[in-house]
Formats: structure tokens, C-alpha cells, sequence
């Protein structure tokens, strides 16, 4: 090998190096960017439960229900919302509840048959002291 043909494939190893590093960049850049609009995502859906939680306090009762729908659609993405959906499952309103109780069941599946059976007993106990106290 001539001194000239070494010095060429020097340079032609540097450049193919060079080429290699560039793609690298690249695909870590890509990467980053990937991560960044995951945690960015992250943030909003974040943000979305919290706010329906706290629109499930709401004085309308249309509101506290979208809220539920709303929970329910996003199923165990929204599982923080479970101890606010146990909560709301104390509403006054009927309708609210249900909206609520199927809400729970698609965040929580774990969780909505002990609270479904907890207010059942609890609504009997009500019951039962009403007609004693009579």
C-alpha cells in the first residue's frame, strides 16, 4: 500500500466516524424530542384530572356528571381520580352517582365493588333507623 492510498483511507475512515457520530446526534435528538413531547402529554392529561376532579365538587350537577363521564372515558389513565370518585359516590343526586359508580368501575375496577357494597349497606343502615324511628 502506497502512503497516499493510507492516507486516503484515513481520511475516509475519519469522514465515515464523522458520518456515524452525525447520525447519532440525530438519533438522540429524536429521542429527546420523543421524551420531551411524552412528558408533555404527560402534563396535560395530569392537569385534565385535576380539573375534573375538582369539577366533580361542582354546584351543578350536569358538571359533576360530565366530570364522571369524562373520568370514565379515560379508564385507569384517570385511577389518581378514585379516592374524588369514592367521594362523589356520597352525592345526593341519583343520576350523579350512577354517572360516578360507572366511572369508578372503569378507573378502578378493583375498587368499585367494595364501594358499591359499602353505600348499599350504608344506604340500608339509613333506611333501617328511618323506620325504627317511626
Amino acid at each position: 500500500m502506497c502512503f497516499s492510498a493510507f492516507l486516503s483511507s484515513g481520511s475516509q475512515k475519519r469522514i465515515d466516524d464523522q458520518k456515524r457520530i452525525k447520525e447519532e446526534k440525530a438519533e438522540a435528538k429524536k429521542k429527546l424530542d420523543e421524551q420531551r413531547k411524552n412528558e408533555e402529554e404527560l402534563k396535560r392529561v395530569e392537569d385534565r384530572i385535576a380539573q375534573l376532579i375538582k369539577d366533580l365538587s361542582s354546584k351543578k350537577a350536569a358538571d359533576r356528571i360530565k366530570a364522571a363521564e369524562a373520568l370514565r372515558d379515560m379508564g385507569t389513565e384517570a385511577k389518581d381520580a378514585s379516592e374524588a370518585l369514592c367521594n362523589a359516590m356520597l352525592d345526593s343526586r341519583r343520576d350523579v352517582v350512577t354517572g360516578v359508580a360507572a366511572a369508578l368501575e372503569k378507573v378502578n375496577p378493583q375498587l368499585h365493588k367494595p364501594v358499591l357494597a359499602l353505600l348499599v349497606d350504608n344506604q340500608l343502615y339509613i333506611r333501617i333507623q328511618h323506620h325504627c324511628a317511626f
